[in-house]
């Protein structure tokens, strides 16, 4: 129970994380221009 509790905690953090960086990357590729695909 505490294991899956944590482990959905994580998950949620881990989800907010990727969010924002995604929101950072767009922000960078719409300013500089079409950016090479990593």
């Amino acid at each position: 129970e505490i294991g899956r509790r944590a482990a959905r905690m994580i998950l949620d953090y881990d989800g907010t994380v990727r969010r924002e960086t995604m929101g950072v990357e767009l922000v960078v590729r719409a300013s500089t221009g079409p950016a090479p695909k990593a």
